[in-house]
């Protein structure tokens, strides 16, 4: 994994546990730059993380599309289970 998306999982990482630990309601919404669409090592990790945590992401379709395709780099990220996008 490349150093800056590693550093950038890390310190998602801390902050979401930081966050869970004291019970908060977490929604963090953005360009993640990382298409969740995709199959790729850093797509997979990204996922992994989220629900390692109980987190939901809650777009699964293109937010951005192409021609031939489409790329979901934009998501929210929460633990509202029963919030929709």
């Amino acid at each position: 994994m490349h150093q800056n998306v590693e550093e950038f999982f890390d310190l998602l990482n801390n902050i979401l546990l930081e966050m869970s630990a004291h019970s908060r309601q977490i929604i963090i919404t953005g360009d993640f730059n990382i298409d969740l669409l995709s199959d790729s090592n850093h797509s997979l990790d990204f996922q992994c993380l989220a629900s390692s945590l109980g987190l939901e992401l809650k777009i699964v379709e293109p937010t951005r599309k192409t021609e031939n395709s489409g790329t979901c780099l934009d998501n929210f990220i929460t633990n509202q289970h029963n919030s929709t996008s």
